[in-house]
């Protein structure tokens, strides 16, 4: 074993990526450990903020399209619960898009 991965076993930091995040042995998604606790670029942060900002009116227009096309043939109902949704999702994109640094 290396000098610097005994030191940073002697530490308890773990370089193995695979470790559980929680160690109660649920389902849980795996957490990225890194010794230096370096965030990632403002760049990749912005990139991801603006996946998800897309991905969500993108979903929001779907919704819309599809009640008001196709659903209201059969369901009036399932088309007005389906904009209400939709009109949902705009003001979660637009905090989800603007989560910044400032949390």
């Amino acid at each position: 074993m290396p000098p610097m991965a005994s030191l940073a076993g002697a530490l308890g930091y773990v370089a193995d990526a695979t470790r559980p995040a929680c160690h109660s042995g649920g389902m849980r998604r795996r957490q990225r450990v890194t010794v230096t606790g370096v965030r990632r670029p403002q760049s990749e942060r912005l990139r991801r903020r603006q996946r998800w900002y897309f991905a969500l009116m993108g979903t929001c227009l779907v919704l819309i399209v599809l009640a008001w096309n196709l659903v209201r043939l059969w369901s009036t109902t399932a088309a007005v619960a389906m904009s209400v949704v939709a009109a949902v999702l705009p003001p979660i994109a637009v905090i989800i898009a603007n989560w910044g640094e400032d949390r």
